[in-house]
């Protein structure tokens, strides 16, 4: 069965963020040829990469200038396998009730690991913030 081109894409881009992979493996022939995809390069992952993430961004934009108020949630934790720490950043507003005992969870506008990871502290995650 042929995939359509948004599941080739879906299942490229899923796989590069996973596991975390340098966009150049995309560039090598023996690294696609690994997998039962259409072949992508790193300057197309790019640019839908890019195209998608303006997509996102006006989704959340238009739900959030809805809203009457919205709150910000900032978060950091980290990972006990890699020892990793991450730092996010979301959104919430009224608008994200959708009954009395559900809600939509937060929208992520940002997260990436600690611009240094030995420090956590309030100062580091303003330069977190100003950084994005």
């Amino acid at each position: 069965m042929r995939r359509t081109a948004a599941e080739n894409w879906f299942h490229w881009l899923s796989l590069i963020l996973e596991f975390n992979l340098p966009l150049s493996v995309l560039d090598k022939p023996e690294f696609r040829k690994s997998f039962k995809l259409d072949p992508v390069t790193s300057k197309s992952f790019k640019s839908v990469g890019s195209r998608l993430v303006k997509v996102c961004e006006g989704v959340i934009g238009v739900h959030l200038l809805g809203c009457r108020s919205v709150g910000l949630i900032f978060d950091g934790w980290g990972k006990r396998i890699d020892g990793a720490s991450y730092f996010a950043i979301m959104a919430c507003s009224d608008a994200d009730r959708v009954s009395e005992t559900k809600r939509l969870p937060p929208a992520l506008l940002s997260f990436a690991p600690f611009l240094d990871e030995e420090n956590h502290s309030a100062d580091e995650q303003l330069g977190f913030i100003e950084v994005r």
